[in-house]
C-alpha cells in the first residue's frame, strides 16, 4: 500500500491478487483514529466495519496504520452516505473519523489518501472536537493555506463547465452571487431582462 501510496505503481493485476481489492472503480478513503493511551484496534475496526456499512461501500480495503490508526477505502461507496456522517462518530467516543474525497483509479486511491491525511490534519490543526469531517467540510479552510494545485482542483469540481464557459454567463452568475441570488437585482445591475439571468 505504501508502494501506492508514494506513487510507484507496480503491475495492477499482481497488486490486486495481492490486495484482494480492485482498482478499477471509485475509492473514498478514510483515516480512522483515536488519540488514547491505550487504543483499541478492535474499536478502530469496529468503526471502520460500521462507515462501510453505512457507505454501502461494494468492497474495502483496510491497512493497520500503527498505534491507534487505521487507514481503509471503500469501494463504490454511496456518495449520499457522507452527508451524515457526522452520526457515526457520537457512537464510539474517542475515535475519529477523517474521510478524503471520492476518486477513480489508482490515481484516485491515492489522491483520496491524500485528502483524508488532509482532513485528519485540519482537524487536528485547527482543535476540533469533531467526531468526523469529510474532505468537502474542510477543502476551503484547505485551500486559503496549502497549495495552488489543490485550489485548481476545487475550483474544477465545483465550477464544472462553467470555469471555462462563455464570459457572459460567468459575469451574469458573478452579478447573480454579488446580489445574494436575486435575479431581479443581477438583470438590473447588467441592465438586462430578469429571464436573461435565469436562463
Amino acid at each position: 500500500v505504501m508502494q501506492l501510496l508514494s506513487g510507484d505503481v507496480p503491475a495492477r493485476d499482481s497488486i490486486e491478487q495481492r490486495l484482494q481489492y480492485r482498482f478499477a472503480r471509485s475509492h473514498t478513503a478514510a483515516i480512522v483514529w483515536t488519540d488514547q493511551v491505550a487504543p483499541k484496534l478492535a474499536e478502530l475496526e469496529e468503526m471502520t466495519t460500521r462507515l462501510a456499512d453505512h457507505l454501502q461501500a461494494r468492497d474495502s480495503l483496510r491497512v493497520a496504520a500503527g498505534d491507534g490508526v487505521v487507514w481503509a477505502w471503500f469501494a463504490d461507496a454511496h456518495q449520499g452516505g457522507l452527508r451524515d456522517i457526522d452520526q457515526l462518530g457520537s457512537r464510539t467516543p474517542g475515535v475519529r473519523v477523517a474521510i478524503g474525497s471520492t476518486g477513480t483509479g489508482l490515481e484516485g486511491f491515492r489522491v483520496s489518501h491524500v485528502d483524508a491525511v488532509s482532513t485528519r490534519g485540519a482537524m487536528t490543526h485547527v482543535g476540533s472536537d469533531a467526531g468526523t469531517a469529510t474532505f468537502d467540510d474542510v477543502e476551503a479552510m484547505l485551500l486559503l493555506t496549502t497549495d495552488l494545485d489543490r485550489a485548481n482542483r476545487f475550483v474544477s469540481r465545483h465550477l464544472g463547465e462553467l470555469e471555462n464557459g462563455p464570459a457572459s454567463v460567468q459575469v451574469a452568475v458573478r452579478a447573480y452571487l454579488f446580489e445574494q441570488c436575486n435575479a431581479s437585482r443581477a438583470a438590473d445591475s447588467l441592465f438586462a431582462h430578469r429571464n436573461t439571468i435565469l436562463r
